[in-house]
């Protein structure tokens, strides 16, 4: 794991992780940034003024975490579960960007792009 200035947590090709009952209280940038990693398992967490932002990132499990103020946004990334959040006072509540963004729907107040297999 590397921390950096402005994320809460950064994780960089990083695989087989754990990430839960964490407290991520505004943060410059992001709450949490995950790149070109899998299977990681993000839960109970609590992000205030933040966001959980995954990039190039696959079978990721996003579980009953609480987004206040916050997002969860994916960026060409496949087979993850995003599953019993909770998002609130949020722009997007979720955004999952594909790389082919034939298709737009709404789900819950939330904003899907091309779902990539995703389950929301």
């Amino acid at each position: 794991m590397v921390t950096h200035f402005t994320y809460g947590i950064y994780l960089d090709n990083t695989s087989f992780c754990n990430l839960t009952n964490n407290k991520i209280i505004k943060n410059i940038f992001k709450g949490i940034a995950v790149n070109s990693s899998n299977n990681i398992i993000i839960k109970n967490n609590e992000f205030y003024e933040n966001m959980l932002v995954l990039v190039y990132s696959n079978y990721t499990t996003i579980q009953d975490n609480l987004f206040n103020k916050g997002e969860i946004i994916l960026s060409v990334s496949g087979h993850n579960t995003i599953k019993s959040n909770t998002v609130v006072y949020s722009k997007w509540g979720v955004a999952v960007l594909g790389s082919d963004q034939k298709y737009r729907k709404e789900y819950n107040q939330s904003h899907i792009i091309s779902d990539n297999n995703n389950t929301i």
